[in-house]
């Protein structure tokens, strides 16, 4: 019976392995996905559900493994204390004279202790271990070669060493089994005799002679330990030389120059908010604080915003101070700063976050005839209530109560029945 117990709860680890595994995949499935930019509700239903499973099945797995690992465990130390007591019990009387019965003892007491307790943890911990380790270095593994060559070498290293210090550990725990037998020997002998020790007055010789050998039992158990706390020293030591060698390579190694050139952000990139906000100083350090343009091309820029006029009213022109936060103009006005701004930049991408919402329909217009000509040569991103700004866009991306409703061109979507962009157009227009 002990035998298919030990075998099916072998392939729960390994099952077990196998779903640690596949959680693994899936959650980098899931996080690497297209859809997850916008997923659906039963989409991301079926995912969550579909990974509940996985960790169901794993924590399931695991504990039939224990459950079958310490059924199979506690049959294999009945049938082992079977055979055993079998074995004394029709020994011939020649076996008792010749083994003492401290080593008979040693053996019922210490082997069956280990085979009820020591033998099931340390069996269960190295078979998850073992399983969960080759599980991972697999996972890793298909997505680098390197970490799985160095893997396989370092699980070589270390079965090397596991093998010298089991081989290393041979003597002095056999040394501990042989005084730890003289010593339960020495005990039951003293006390069987004990009425004819205290007769002949040599109490204290047989007390002398079992702190000897206690004494010696304990140098091999010394032994023992100092070898296990070498190997845990030996393992602590690897783990710190591996952890230094990771931040030496985070600190020492030049990382990869992926950021791009601060100085070119603002020459690339433009934009236009609902709320603009102007930094205090004059209106030319607003316009062009590096000083990179002419007055001229400044002055350009300002008529081309419808922002000229104004600005040549004021005795002081470029010059103007614009007060904290822009406060020296209207909420409007700040917007035409800001679009004369992107004009004198000339960028490669214009974002504009209702950038006219504060104008009037007269300046709105020709703001948007400034943008179909001025910005001709650049992308244009645009956050827009107003429908009739965006009509002659090349697409449109209609959202609602945060969710993607819709995409697609301008003419596609107006000429759909069931299209929200049109219903809002036909509303607005």
């Amino acid at each position: 019976m002990a035998g298919p117990c030990l075998g099916i709860g072998l392939l729960s680890f390994l099952l077990s392995a196998v779903a640690l595994g596949w959680q693994l995949t899936w959650v980098r499935t899931w996080t690497g996905a297209e859809e997850i930019a916008a997923p659906t509700e039963s989409h991301e239903s079926s995912r969550v559900s579909m990974l509940a499973a996985i960790c169901a099945a794993d924590v399931l797995a695991r504990s039939l493994g224990s459950v079958l690992l310490a059924v199979a465990m506690r049959q294999l130390s009945h049938l082992l204390h079977g055979e055993m007591l079998s074995a004394v019990l029709w020994s011939p009387i020649a076996f008792f004279e010749a083994t003492p019965r401290g080593r008979i003892a040693n053996r019922f007491l210490v082997d069956l202790d280990l085979m009820d307790s020591r033998l099931y943890l340390s069996g269960k911990q190295f078979t998850q271990h073992t399983l969960f380790a080759i599980s991972r270095l697999i996972i890793i593994g298909t997505q680098s070669p390197f970490v799985l060559a160095a893997g396989v070498a370092s699980s070589g290293l270390l079965i090397f060493l596991v093998r010298l210090a089991v081989r290393a550990s041979h003597p002095p725990k056999f040394r501990e089994a042989v005084h730890t037998s003289r010593i339960l020997s020495h005990v039951t002998e003293t006390m069987d005799s004990l009425s004819s020790i205290r007769a002949y007055g040599v109490l204290d010789r047989f007390s002398y002679h079992f702190c000897r050998l206690v004494d010696v039992n304990i140098r091999a158990y010394s032994a023992f330990c100092g070898l296990f706390r070498y190997v845990r020293l030996v393992t602590f030591l690897c783990g710190l030389v591996t952890m230094v060698c990771t931040m030496l390579f985070a600190v020492l190694l030049s990382p990869e120059d992926s950021q791009p050139d601060p100085s070119i952000l603002g020459i690339t990139i433009s934009a236009a908010s609902l709320d603009p906000i102007l930094v205090r100083g004059t209106l030319r350090q607003n316009l062009d604080p590096k000083s990179f343009h002419t007055d001229k091309e400044i002055w350009a820029a300002l008529y081309q915003a419808h922002l000229g006029e104004v600005v040549t009213k004021d005795p002081k022109q470029l010059l103007l101070d614009t007060g904290h936060g822009g406060s020296s103009f209207s909420v409007g006005q700040r917007q035409l700063v800001c679009l004369a701004r992107a004009l004198l930049r000339k960028p490669r991408l214009l974002v504009l976050d209702e950038a006219t919402s504060q104008m009037d329909g007269d300046t709105d217009r020709l703001i948007q005839a400034t943008l179909r000509d001025a910005f001709a040569h650049c992308t244009q991103l645009t956050i827009a209530h107003r429908i009739h700004t965006i009509l002659d866009y090349d697409k449109v991306l209609v959202m609602g109560d945060g969710r993607v409703l819709e995409f697609g061109p301008v003419q596609e979507l107006l000429s759909s029945p069931s299209s929200v962009f049109r219903q809002m157009t036909e509303e607005t227009l």
